[in-house]
């Protein structure tokens, strides 16, 4: 998806590159509302890059995470989760130990398993979606207990919940104007099949727009590219 730059490309071919960094799970990235300039400072230098970086839990969250996780571990939903997450969300660090610009020397589970056929080229930075499937069991487990607690004990886990989801909030995405190029308002004008492969070049001015996917879009052509 990325061709942009040649640090982009490194890390397109190098799926290695796109495991999850482990300061990420404490770091926020730009795309969290809260998120200091001294975070954001060193997210963006993690060892892949940091559009891809969606394991941000935050401290209280995790801490959130384990304590309900121990209480609660009699229910078989927390097990389940709990246990799920964590597998998974080891195998998003890939292969080898990312701690932001530093790859350390400590092989995991992925260095194994990515060799495998059918997922040697699996980018395992983003099993972390998976992982917030297992956080969300988890939270909403909790709530629901707390439904049927006295008030105070109910209010000190929800007040945990809201505190923890609070440095969750996303930041406002940048909006731009946009429009489609005459020429790409209608493929098929052009002698290309909707069935073809097409080559649009330069496909990426800055490294971070895929403006010719979004006019194959709006032309309603289902073309490759």
């Amino acid at each position: 998806q990325f061709f942009g730059s040649q640090r982009v490309s490194a890390q397109v071919q190098n799926p290695a590159t796109f495991s999850t960094d482990l300061l990420n799970l404490v770091l926020p990235t730009p795309y969290q509302l809260i998120a200091p300039a001294a975070a954001t400072h060193a997210s963006q230098d993690f060892s892949g890059f940091y559009h891809e970086a969606t394991a941000y839990l935050g401290a209280p969250l995790l801490i959130l995470l384990v304590v309900a996780t121990v209480v609660l571990w009699s229910d078989a939903r927390i097990r389940v989760a709990s246990i799920t997450g964590a597998v998974i969300l080891v195998l998003s660090l890939g292969p080898w130990l990312h701690i932001g610009t530093k790859a350390l020397p400590v092989p995991l589970p992925w260095l194994a398993l990515g060799k495998l056929p059918l997922l040697k080229h699996v980018l395992s930075g983003r099993f972390t979606v998976f992982v917030w499937l297992a956080v969300a069991v988890v939270i909403a487990v909790v709530i629901a207990r707390a439904r049927h607690l006295a008030p105070r004990p109910a209010a000190t886990w929800l007040l945990a919940v809201g505190m923890s989801l609070v440095l969750l909030i996303p930041a406002p995405l940048p909006r731009a104007p946009f429009a489609t190029p005459a020429f790409f308002r209608n493929w098929s004008s052009h002698h290309i099949a909707s069935n073809e492969t097409v080559l649009v070049a330069p496909y990426f001015v800055n490294g971070g727009e895929a403006a010719p996917m979004v006019w194959a879009a709006e032309a309603g052509y289902g073309l490759r590219m």
